[in-house]
């Protein structure tokens, strides 16, 4: 009995079976690839050498949360800022599906190989980071010589903190900071332009996110499956939270909220 309805779930979810095995095939190539061209030792090796005293327990609870909480905090939290978004802007999703129809088709997940190809939906990508910036602000920094910055004077040792949202709602760089428009980020020919993504999602600098570059394909992946084999409608019966009722903590978040899903 219960293989059936294990079954009769996996055979209505299909699309969503799918995208996370692809997706997982992805995150396990990544993984296997960087631990033998880097060398990175695995957890088992490093928790041998907890016992010779080289680490500690602590060290080693750091470590995997260093490792485990942007993980799952941020693509999960992006994704679905990017679902709150889309459904505020339906003509966006339906340009990103309509890109997709033309360059990858239906008969099969978008890829890596993609990106390059897919010029709109990398542009909502970065605009989803760019207006809901997921740490509001970087990692602290500290001055270590008298510096004077801006008409400021900033003694050696003072802690600075940058606050990332405050550059992404600079109405001098971006114009109109609070209105998602990934054209944005697109030349006259509508193609991605790097010259005009300014935004800093994470960080810059020495103390850059280590994850930035798997955070971008991840939700490239995550964001372009989604929106090529589902159509997202509001659940009119239920409150839909605006983003400026998102919540502001250690990271951003949207609140818990419904929406209706259907298989294109």
């Amino acid at each position: 009995m219960l293989s059936n309805t294990s079954q009769s779930h996996h055979e209505s979810l299909g699309p969503i079976f799918i995208i996370g095995d692809y997706n997982f095939g992805v995150v396990k190539d990544l993984v296997e690839r960087d631990t033998k061209e880097l060398r990175i030792p695995s957890w088992k090796s490093i928790a041998r050498t907890m016992n010779s005293g080289r680490h500690t327990f602590e060290q080693f609870t750091l470590s995997l949360v260093d490792f485990a909480f942007p993980a799952i905090t941020a693509i999960g939290f992006q994704i679905a800022m990017f679902l709150q978004y889309a459904l505020l802007h339906p003509n966006v999703i339906k340009k990103m599906q309509a890109e997709m129809d033309n360059v990858v088709g239906s008969g099969r997940l978008p890829c890596l190989d993609d990106r390059q190809n897919l010029h709109f939906c990398e542009a909502t990508v970065r605009e989803i980071l760019r207006i809901e910036t997921l740490v509001a602000t970087d990692v602290p920094h500290v001055a270590l010589v008298d510096t004077k910055l801006a008409g400021y004077n900033i003694p050696e040792g003072t802690v600075v903190i940058p606050t990332l949202t405050a550059f992404h709602d600079d109405e001098q760089i971006w114009g109109d900071p609070r209105n998602f428009r990934p054209e944005r980020f697109l030349d006259d020919q509508g193609r991605m332009c790097l010259k005009k993504d300014f935004s800093l999602p994470f960080g810059a600098g020495k103390r850059l996110c280590a994850g930035e570059t798997f955070a971008r394909n991840m939700l490239f992946l995550m964001i372009t499956a989604l929106a090529q084999q589902f159509d997202f409608f509001l659940d009119k019966e239920q409150p839909f939270p605006l983003p400026e009722k998102n919540d502001c903590g250690i990271v951003v978040t949207a609140p818990d909220f419904w929406i209706s899903v259907k298989c294109r």
